[in-house]
């Protein structure tokens, strides 16, 4: 038996922190601090960022190109541990 089915995407209007780290290529942690200076709704108890919100977030950060000219601080500690 062959069912037709739907297919149903739906894209969210907002995100809470650990959707919205990794919405920007982050985590929550990344996100955490730059939230506090971010529009968000309270939904059911909990912060939730517009998309729109983050995009523009996101744009404001400068574009850079070659390699990073120093470690970043967690590889600059693992090497020291090495």
């Amino acid at each position: 038996m062959k069912s037709d089915g739907v297919v149903v995407f739906v894209q969210p209007r907002a995100l809470r922190p650990p959707e919205a780290g990794k919405y920007i290529a982050g985590t929550r942690g990344l996100i955490e601090s730059p939230m506090r200076g971010l529009k968000y709704k309270l939904i059911g108890g909990s912060r939730a960022v517009l998309i729109e919100e983050l995009d523009r977030y996101l744009e404001s950060l400068p574009d850079e190109t070659g390699p990073r000219r120093e470690a970043h601080q967690a590889t600059a500690a693992r090497r020291e541990t090495v």
